[in-house]
This record gives C-alpha cells, sequence and structure tokens, in this order.
C-alpha cells in the first residue's frame, strides 16, 4: 500500500497514523517557564505592603491578636506565588509595627527574625501575641459580661463559679484593683485607646505597679 494511502475495510476508510507520509507524530515541545524577574516580585512585594494593614498587639481591638490578623491576610500572602517563602516572611516581619517587631526579635534571640522560615515566624509570632489569657484580661471580663437570656440559674451558677476561678483572688493587690477601676471607668469612646493601652501594658508586664502602668500609657 502506498504510503499515506487510506484502506478500506467493509467500506470504511481508514488512513494510517502520521502525517500521511508515514512519519509518526511528535508533540510540541513546551518551553520551561522561567522564574519571575527582580521586577515582578518587588511589584507584588509593594503592592501587598499596600494592601496589608500594620499589626499592632492590642486584646481589645478587631485583629488586635496575631492569629486575628493572620487569619485576615494569610490568603493574600500565601496566594501570590511570584513571592518566594523568604519573600513572604520578610512580608510578615514587615507588617509589625515597631514595638511588635522589637518584642519578637528580642523574644527569639540569638536567632535573627530574617533567619526564621516563614512557617516558624507564624508560629512564633503566634506565641508572643496570641495572649487572650491575661490575669487582668480575664478578671475584665468576668466582671463585664453577661449571660444570655434564659440561662437556668444551675448554669449560671456553673458560669459564676468558672469566673471567679479566672480570677484569681489569691494573687489580686490592691495596685491590681485600681487598675480594673481605672479600665471601667475609661469606658467612653474617647478614652478607647488608652484603654486598650493599659490592658496591653497589663497583659505584658502583669506585675507592674498602678503608677507604672500609668506612666507608661501617657
Amino acid at each position: 500500500m502506498r504510503a499515506g494511502a487510506g484502506y478500506s475495510i467493509y467500506g470504511i476508510l481508514y488512513f494510517p497514523a502520521g502525517d500521511g507520509f508515514g512519519n509518526t507524530p511528535t508533540l510540541p515541545r513546551t518551553r520551561p517557564q522561567s522564574p519571575p524577574d527582580r521586577v515582578t516580585i518587588n511589584t507584588a512585594f509593594e503592592r501587598l505592603t499596600r494592601q496589608i494593614c500594620k499589626f499592632q498587639f492590642n486584646p481589645e481591638i478587631p485583629r488586635g491578636l496575631f492569629s486575628q490578623w493572620w487569619g485576615r491576610y494569610e490568603a493574600q500572602v500565601r496566594g501570590t506565588s511570584v513571592l518566594s517563602e523568604e519573600r513572604k516572611r520578610d512580608l510578615v516581619l514587615n507588617s509589625l509595627e515597631n514595638e511588635e517587631y522589637l518584642r519578637y526579635s528580642n523574644a527569639i534571640r540569638p536567632q535573627k527574625p530574617e533567619s526564621v522560615g516563614l512557617e516558624e515566624t507564624i508560629t512564633n509570632l503566634a506565641a508572643q501575641f496570641d495572649n487572650t489569657h491575661s490575669v487582668c484580661l480575664n478578671r475584665v471580663n468576668a466582671l463585664s459580661t453577661s449571660n444570655p437570656k434564659g440561662l437556668s440559674f444551675e448554669r449560671i451558677v456553673e458560669r459564676a463559679n468558672v469566673k471567679g476561678d479566672e480570677f484569681q483572688i489569691e494573687t489580686f493587690t490592691m495596685d491590681a484593683a485600681k487598675l480594673l477601676i481605672l479600665i471601667f471607668d475609661l469606658y467612653e469612646d474617647a478614652h478607647k485607646q488608652t484603654r486598650g493601652l493599659i490592658l496591653k501594658i497589663m497583659a505584658e508586664k502583669p506585675k507592674a505597679t498602678f503608677q507604672e502602668v500609668v506612666a507608661s500609657s501617657i
């Protein structure tokens, strides 16, 4: 049979595979993708830097804990494929306020923040800035949270018992009492920032005196 010619079986016309001249077809070669250039990387980094809010530790505000802040921006950071893991880590570090960066840097000594990988950085920052169980904050919550409507007497007693344990009366000093009163007196919106700052100081320095906390918040 002549190359490229078809043949018939029961009236059905067949053609051999190939280009009609007996040659087997080959798939076109795909070029490997080149890595993103520096301009593309820097552009993506700068764009995310503008879009991501700075992280500042404050248990009383939305995204004031690191896990809350990271939950807001994680998909955006991880989904930027042109950035390496190292550059994503740099982006997270760059998003810390100066005080938070200094605290984190001191906490991981003798390591340097730039020598720690992305995943370990996230773990370290969560451990450093997810302190939702400071004694001060537990006391504030114990006195400020109300019970849902319709709760049974037994359940109310149970909740009061738990709140009492969290209050830790055995370590409740005169300074702690004054600070607790101060926090509740700063209820107006005009003092909201100062109130958050005082809670932050008390979480970081649980043994600070009333005068020390007030002096640090001015």
